[in-house]
């Protein structure tokens, strides 16, 4: 059974998955993690199991938080909401401090190019999420009729992934959500010509 968070270790859980964001796992040491969240040395490791330990706990509840609040702002049985979805997360107002940093997920892949079979585990998701909230988005605009019959969905599924990752790529290298504006609004035109 799992031990239940108090309001403290999820603050403290909060700011390490900011601190990871920013900074990457192998460039954020113990004593920049202590100073960012308050966690200490030996709080580390007794509380979270040490700093792979830690991470991991925060890719989870990055997930979790994209799982409940982003993925689901994609569909609504409208292309023009899928379009907007890419659209908005080029947008400043939308993504203020935390959008400049990329997906912590891609970034984190990226790190551990599948060396740590943990991280991987949170990829396979990462995919699995992606790939399942676009291919739900696609069904709802196609059962609401708004779909090219000529369009193929498991096609069309796949590159809207690749196009989140690459967004997302080009945001984290930039360190700037503006810098995928023009991907974006690529991406945006090309869902909304798959209108029937």
């Amino acid at each position: 059974m799992a031990r239940l968070r108090n309001v403290d270790e999820d603050a403290a859980l909060q700011g390490a998955m900011r601190a990871f964001w920013q900074h990457g796992y192998q460039a954020l040491g113990t004593r920049q993690l202590e100073a960012e969240t308050g966690i200490t040395r030996f709080t580390l490791q007794t509380t979270y199991g040490g700093k792979m330990a830690l991470f991991v706990q925060t890719l989870d509840a990055y997930l979790d938080q994209m799982d409940a609040h982003m993925l689901p702002e994609m569909a609504d049985g409208t292309l023009d909401t899928l379009a907007g979805w890419f659209e908005r997360r080029c947008d400043p107002a939308r993504n203020p401090e935390a959008g400049r940093w990329g997906c912590l997920m891609i970034a984190s892949i990226n790190a551990f190019a599948d060396t740590e079979p943990a991280v991987s585990a949170r990829a396979v998701r990462f995919e699995t999420m992606l790939r399942e909230a676009f291919a739900g988005a696609l069904a709802q605009i196609d059962q609401a009729g708004a779909l090219s019959p000529d369009l193929n969905r498991g096609a069309a599924t796949q590159m809207l992934v690749a196009a989140s990752i690459g967004l997302n790529t080009v945001i984290r290298a930039a360190g700037d959500c503006r810098a995928g504006t023009k991907i974006a609004d690529g991406i945006a035109a090309m869902v909304r010509g798959w209108a029937s």
